[in-house]
């Protein structure tokens, strides 16, 4: 997302995945966990105002990746999107990766709920639920940069709904787990694979 100030200087943000990147400007550091471009003269001598719009910039971007908060399933066969169906009553959004643990005891607690609508979270998080998790088709499930996390997984999933994709973002599959995705993907970001996992 570019950023512009008064002396055009362009920050361009290009990699949402975390690493540090220090930048120095006479006295000052900014350190933030992600990667950036920066057009030529951004960080020129005594332009202070271009180093506060990177900060800024930089402030909002890593405040946005770390916003993502797990939110667990609860053991319901309600629908995905009303309270009921998760711990606490509150329903993932953009910001909030929905997990699948050992809340939901019941298989088909697991493989049965439905979107209900048409929903956006920052990522899937399968732990340990009791049995394979499904998205039935339906609805579309819109997915940030989160993506996909089955590296500890013990069961599999699959997305049967369409999928939305709003990110760059990684389907990470531990050895012995299937990722199914019979559900359109599209969104024009990329899916990285990670993990010993199938992916069909």
């Amino acid at each position: 997302m570019p950023c512009c100030n008064p002396n055009n200087a362009v920050v361009s943000f290009v990699n949402p995945q975390p690493q540090v990147q220090t930048m120095k400007h006479q006295n000052q550091k900014i350190t933030a966990s992600t990667t950036a471009t920066f057009s030529s003269g951004l960080l020129r001598r005594n332009n202070w105002l271009a180093t506060t719009v990177a900060a800024a910039a930089i402030s909002l971007a890593v405040a946005d990746h770390a916003a993502a908060a797990p939110i667990s399933k609860a053991d319901t066969a309600d629908n995905l999107t009303v309270p009921t169906s998760w711990v606490g009553g509150v329903v993932p959004t953009s910001a909030d990766v929905a997990v699948w643990d050992s809340t939901v005891a019941t298989a088909a607690n697991a493989s049965t709920p439905a979107l209900g609508a048409d929903t956006n979270w920052a990522g899937i998080l399968i732990s340990n639920p009791s049995g394979p998790v499904a998205i039935p088709a339906g609805n579309t499930l819109s997915l940030g940069a989160s993506g996909v996390d089955m590296s500890a997984a013990s069961q599999g999933l699959n997305l049967a709904c369409g999928l939305t994709l709003t990110a760059n973002q990684t389907f990470n599959i531990t050895s012995g787990m299937n990722l199914t995705n019979t559900g359109v993907i599209g969104g024009g970001f990329s899916i990285t694979r990670a993990g010993a996992g199938t992916w069909t």
